[in-house]
């Protein structure tokens, strides 16, 4: 039988998806903000070029990554 229940959910709105926990959608937001800054480039055969910072810079991409999660937690706006 199908019911229907009121939820909390977290909205992302760089990601456009809405969250079950505030700890994923705090941390969906950071990747979607940070690779909208630095999007990813797709492998290109003639060059032998492909860059994705979650691969290419892994110490850089954590250091703002937990940047941005501490932002967004501290500016969450709180439901009344």
């Amino acid at each position: 039988m199908v019911q229907v229940k009121e939820v909390t959910a977290y909205y992302s709105p760089t990601k456009g998806r809405n969250y079950f926990t505030k700890k994923s959608a705090i941390k969906n937001e950071a990747i979607a903000i940070i690779l909208k800054k630095y999007p990813v480039e797709k492998f290109e055969a003639d060059t032998g070029h492909s860059y994705d910072i979650r691969f290419n810079e892994p110490e850089r991409f954590e250091r703002i990554m937990r940047s941005l999660v501490w932002k967004i937690k501290n500016q969450m706006v709180n439901p009344a």
